[in-house]
């Protein structure tokens, strides 16, 4: 599957670029969001695991900002390897983004029915519609990142032909 249009009107590229920019800025308030809203620790134990958490997490969104900065920097310089090791890692995001999913929300959603046993559902939905909508935006993305890739490659192979190239007007 590959587009020729971001969000079916605007150029892929600038589609592309507009929307890793968009990325980072997410990931960004993303993590102040979570570092600002999370209730304090009450106990040594609840402080150690939220610090781990919190440096995971900041170590994960620094390598996401660094991965969308190179796929930027990819785009706008035209590097084919720099593009395709950066769709390579939105895949393997999605994929784990999955693996979530399917795994650590049910896991979580047990754990907290320890605290609260009779509204278990509200956190259960809220977290399963949240990692849906990263994975349809990840999808997205990937299809993106994959259709510009196609579309370089064809750049590549054909100068006169490809959609990245400027039309010379015929005499």
């Amino acid at each position: 599957m590959y587009l020729s249009k971001c969000c079916y009107f605007v150029p892929l590229r600038i589609g592309l670029l507009v929307f890793a920019v968009l990325k980072i800025l997410a990931i960004i308030t993303h993590y102040i969001y979570f570092d600002e809203s999370d209730f304090p620790p009450d106990t040594e134990e609840d402080e150690r695991d939220f610090m781990m958490v919190l440096i995971i997490g900041g170590i994960m969104k620094l390598i996401q900002v660094l991965f969308t900065g190179a796929l930027i920097i990819g785009i706008v310089k035209r590097k084919y390897d720099v593009v395709h090791v950066c769709y390579v890692y939105s895949a393997v995001i999605l994929a784990l983004e999955l693996l979530k999913c399917i795994v650590y929300i049910p896991l979580e959603t047990y754990r907290l029915y320890a605290y609260i046993q009779d509204d278990v559902w509200w956190p259960f939905c809220s977290l399963m519609t949240s990692s849906l909508l990263v994975i349809g935006v990840e999808f997205y993305f990937v299809v993106l990142i994959r259709s510009h890739l196609c579309s370089m490659k064809e750049c590549v192979s054909s100068q006169e032909s490809s959609a990245e190239s400027p039309k010379k007007p015929r005499p």
